[in-house]
């Protein structure tokens, strides 16, 4: 699978780091973000904006691991970058 936007739910599915480079290059409002399928405890999925600055981290607990969290709430961020993601799929869902 490769990082897919669904215009319809208005959410990226994120599957690789797509290398560190631009997912979108847009302002965006994140609404929630979801990581689901971290296979080891220990594991990391970063979420930054196209300038590196933080939007979203967490690391796994455990295998199976699924977080469904977005802490900094609803806020314009200037794109968006997956730099790191251990393993799973983030699904990161628009405002």
């Amino acid at each position: 699978m490769a990082n897919v936007f669904h215009p319809t739910s208005n959410t990226w599915v994120i599957d690789n780091t797509n290398s560190g480079n631009t997912i979108d290059a847009r302002r965006l409002k994140i609404h929630s973000i979801k990581w689901r399928g971290g296979t080891t405890a220990g594991h990391t999925a970063v979420v930054t904006d196209v300038a590196g600055g933080h939007v979203w981290a967490d690391v796994a607990a455990g295998a199976n691991y699924v977080s469904a969290t977005y802490e900094e709430g609803q806020r314009w961020i200037d794109g968006l970058k997956v730099p790191t993601l251990a393993s799973g799929v983030l699904e990161i869902v628009l405002a």
